[in-house]
C-alpha cells in the first residue's frame, strides 16, 4: 500500500511540475526582464496568463505575463522607509493612529505605479491600494 501511495504521490508531483512550466516565450520574456532573479516558481493563472514568484536581493516579487510573453505587471516588496512620504501622509490622514506594516510597489505595462500598504488600525488590519499620486484605489479588511 505504501508503494502505491508513493507512486501516486510522485506521479502527482511530476504532473503538477509539468503543468506549471510556462511556454518558452514567457520564460524568455522573464529572463530578459529579470536577469538577476533567482529561481522562479510558476503558476498558470488561466489559459492566457502566467505568474512567476521569485526573489531579487532577498526581496519577494511576483510578475505576470501573458502566454505570448508580454509582461503585464510586477509586484515587489519595498521597505516601509521607501514608501513615498506623501503617500504615507495620505494613509495617516485617512486612517489616524494606523501603523504601516508592509508595502508593495506595483508597476504595470501601461506605465502605471500603484502601492499596496498593509496597515494596522484600531479596527484591525487593512490593505490599502493607492496610485503613486496618492489617490486611493481601494481599501479592504484583511
Amino acid at each position: 500500500m505504501k508503494k502505491i501511495t508513493l507512486v501516486f504521490s510522485l506521479l502527482f508531483i511530476t504532473v503538477f511540475a509539468i503543468a506549471q512550466t510556462p511556454p518558452i516565450p514567457v520564460e524568455k520574456a522573464f529572463k530578459s526582464k529579470f536577469p538577476s532573479a533567482n529561481k522562479a516558481y510558476w503558476e498558470n493563472e488561466d489559459s492566457n496568463q502566467w505568474e512567476a514568484e521569485f526573489r531579487i536581493n532577498k526581496k519577494r516579487y511576483t510578475a505576470l505575463f501573458s502566454s505570448d510573453g508580454k509582461w503585464i505587471n510586477t509586484e515587489g516588496e519595498i521597505d516601509v522607509s521607501d514608501f513615498p512620504n506623501a503617500l504615507s501622509k495620505e494613509v495617516t490622514a485617512k486612517y489616524p493612529e494606523s501603523t504601516i506594516l508592509e508595502v508593495c510597489k506595483i508597476e504595470t505595462s501601461k506605465n502605471e505605479t500603484f502601492y499596496e500598504a498593509k496597515i494596522k488600525t484600531t479596527k484591525g488590519k487593512r490593505k490599502v491600494f493607492m496610485k503613486d499620486d496618492g489617490t486611493f484605489v481601494k481599501s479592504m479588511l484583511k
